[in-house]
């Protein structure tokens, strides 16, 4: 398939520097990867000299296997298998690379380790500041005010604070109250010009500060000392890596950039070997990255990426940042999109969306105009708490009435937690159905479950931990037989000699994990998690007992997650191992579970939004709406001007108020790019549930869609299902 003029004209760009603002579905993965073959077929660069960044690790790999494919099937094959190990990777492996390569101008040990994302050093380092500040006397007044009614706050915000300023460098004279208050003064009208004339008393404050006064009580104060203690603990938490000489990405990247900027040589050394730059995604990236980027300076740099499709705030991405890459250099548009290809879904969306994201479409939307909606139909399911039966029911009528494969389906939803109620409904309508990707993986059961087991190999009395692995199917007795146990004076004990009133079936389970596990406890401190968990499965029944599950599929592929987490970090002991497991489900546990389906699978596939994001279904069913979040109580911060500031629940002041003003605007501005991410996954047909029609919620995609269903005249080719669904199998709707 031969390239469009407007891809052709990006692949050939004879720009040093330039920037490719990519629309939804306009070919840009190729044109990057034909801008790649141009580099080595025509301009004669090997692989090794063109460094390729993608967002994700899936994405890189995909990008690398198009590369070399292409390359092979041009006969190339030495640069192909040379692109194979070539720099196609993610900002964090590059990062990672660098350092490794330049370990003695870095100061660090060439063998550095990577730390797991639950580390959990910022939460220890918060929690050390925090006791030496108490038995210190330096907690002043105004903070144990302020956290009075809510005492675990002061640690959760002093974290989160840390996180935030290892990427937003506080930027005030020094940690004084008096130095805070100066900061929002003078960033603050940069951010809201609206507010400049209300900090002089030239003007009346701004309708969003309305009600408020200059006054800002004693919020400064507390905001200068957990500014001071967040630096404690960040100064406290990177000596303690640098101890260990195990690095978290935060800090491989910082490390990274900062070697890069400040060591002339080695960023010599760096830019000698690579002569053309190519970054996918580049509407993610974040300020280090961007920062990386600049300290580079490599001859030749491509950035592609679309600002319409930058929906990973919480991440950290700066898309402002793009639209500043975009000013400043040259710029090039792939507008056409090739994936839609039914016309009515490719006017709606740009009809929806036009007003918010003005780069969408190019004509003028009213009711009055010629417009055809074909291959667009709203849903209406009602009460949000029946939707997974609703949506199945609609499924099923698609699939037996309209001849729609359940492999051509794609169902997206706002949350991992959505998702298995959906599949479920599906499943139980017999229309075969999986979820792509999920989250909560370290807080699901049969986890918790090892997690348990791996520190019973440590302390086989605990009673607890005893409780848990006995009903667990590690070993499957009846609560009945544990409770009995619990009654004996030593449960471990009980445990080798069973009271005669247990059970045979109890006393033959109890019996046979008593001759595994006494071995493997002996050998607790010489043996590896992975090693553990190993002899765990074969000596013990756990994959027979698993295999007896409901969800034995499931399980099996988590359990198998798990070996392969426990190989990752195979230097953990069972307790270290176990104590990775307790963290992640302490903190906000987004690890998804292990897949048992794939993109290829004759199955209607059920993901979130964001899990979604590049890739595209014949039928994609946007499921329920996404509510913004309301604005924190506690800790503030904006991510942009690197502004944070604490929030009373009742004595509001206008600092925090302006950080929630600015998060707001730009949550509004996210939730309609999210909006354009979803509903151009379509290829053929577009499905919207709106829930309740009659709901109204201010500047939202979803209530621009509704409007259009609720009018008394149909747009033409839309499908609006305003009726009551019947939910029983052989039933369809009327």
């Amino acid at each position: 398939m031969e390239l469009t003029p407007e891809q052709q004209l990006a692949v050939d760009s004879n720009e040093a520097r330039f920037t490719i603002a990519a629309s939804a579905g306009s070919g840009k993965t190729r044109v990057l990867t034909e801008r790649y073959i141009r580099l080595v077929v025509q301009e004669g660069m090997s692989p090794l000299e063109i460094l390729t960044i993608s967002f994700t690790n899936a994405s890189a790999a995909e990008m690398k296997s198009r590369i070399t494919a292409r390359l092979r099937d041009l006969g190339h094959t030495e640069a192909a298998q040379a692109a194979e190990v070539g720099p196609i990777q993610t900002f964090d492996s590059f990062c990672r690379r660098v350092l490794m390569t330049n370990a003695l101008e870095a100061g660090v040990d060439p063998n550095f380790k990577t730390a797991p994302p639950t580390h959990g050093l910022m939460e220890e380092a918060a929690q050390h500041v925090l006791d030496t500040a108490f038995a210190e006397g330096e907690v002043g007044q105004e903070v144990l005010d302020y956290y009075a009614d809510y005492p675990a706050g002061l640690e959760a915000d002093l974290v989160e604070l840390m996180r935030f300023r290892r990427t937003q460098p506080f930027r005030a004279e020094s940690f004084e109250p008096d130095s805070v208050h100066q900061l929002f003064e003078r960033d603050g009208p940069l951010c809201a010009p609206d507010l400049a004339n209300f900090l002089t008393g030239a003007a009346k404050p701004p309708a969003w500060l309305k009600g408020l006064t200059l006054d800002v009580g004693n919020s400064c104060h507390v905001m200068s000392q957990l500014e001071r203690l967040a630096a404690s603990g960040i100064e406290q938490a990177v000596a303690t890596m640098r101890q260990r000489q195990e690095f978290d990405y935060a800090e491989i990247s910082r490390l990274a950039v900062e070697l890069l900027e400040t060591d002339a040589e080695v960023r010599a050394r760096v830019q000698r070997s690579y002569r053309a730059l190519l970054v996918d995604e580049a509407q993610d990236l974040n300020d280090h990255q961007y920062a990386l980027i600049n300290a580079l300076e490599i001859d030749q740099e491509m950035l592609v990426g679309d600002i319409k499709q930058s929906i990973y705030g919480f991440r950290g991405a700066a898309p402002q940042l793009f639209a500043e890459r975009q000013e400043a250099l040259p710029l090039l548009e792939l507008q056409k999109n090739h994936r839609t290809k039914t016309q009515g879904v490719l006017r709606f969306i740009e009809d929806i969306c036009r007003d918010r994201l003005p780069s969408v479409g190019n004509s003028s939307f009213s009711l009055d105009d010629v417009t055809n909606y074909e291959g667009v139909h709203v849903w209406a399911a009602g009460n949000p708490e029946k939707e997974p039966e609703q949506l199945a029911a609609q499924v099923d009528l698609l699939i037996r009435e309209h001849s729609v494969s359940p492999g051509d389906i794609g169902i997206l939803v706002w949350a991992h937690s959505h998702s298995r109620g959906i599949a479920e409904a599906l499943l139980e309508r017999d229309i075969p159905a999986g979820v792509i990707g999920g989250a909560q993986f370290h807080s699901l059961p049969l986890i918790r479950d090892m997690a348990n087991l791996l520190e019973l190999f440590g302390d086989p009395t605990h009673a607890f931990r005893l409780f848990a692995v006995l009903r667990s199917p590690v070993v499957g007795i009846s609560l009945d037989s544990v409770m009995r146990l619990q009654e004996c004076e030593n449960m471990w004990d009980a445990v080798n000699n069973p009271p005669d009133d247990i059970p045979a079936e109890d006393r033959h389970a109890l019996a046979d994990f008593c001759t595994w596990f006494a071995p493997l406890a002996a050998l607790n401190d010489r043996m590896t998690a992975w090693e553990t968990l190993s002899a765990t499965m074969q000596r013990s029944n756990l994959v027979q007992a698993i295999a007896r599950t409901s969800r034995r599929v499931q399980n099996l592929a988590n359990l198998r997650k798990l070996m392969e987490r426990a190989a990752e970090f195979s230097d953990l002991r069972p307790q270290e191992f176990a104590e990775t497991i307790r963290k992640a489900q302490w903190e906000d546990d987004k690890e998804g579970q292990a897949q048992t389906v794939s993109l290829s699978d004759p199955v209607v596939k059920i993901m979130t939004v964001f899990g979604a994001k590049g890739l595209e279904f014949p039928v994609t069913i946007l499921a329920g709406e996404k509510w913004q979040s309301k604005p924190r109580n506690g800790l503030r911060m904006h991510r942009a001007s690197g502004l944070a500031m604490v929030g009373k629940w009742s004595a509001k002041t206008w600092p925090a108020e302006l950080i929630s003003h600015l998060n707001q605007a730009e949550q509004e501005e996210e939730l309609w790019r999210t909006y354009y991410v979803a509903l151009t996954r379509a290829c053929d047909l577009l499905v919207v549930n709106v829930g309740d029609l009659e709901v109204a919620a201010k500047n939202s995609p979803m209530e621009s869609i509704r409007q259009l269903a609720r009018a008394e005249i149909t747009p033409p080719g839309l499908t609006v299902s305003t009726h009551a669904l019947r939910l029983e199998k052989d039933e369809s709707v009327h």
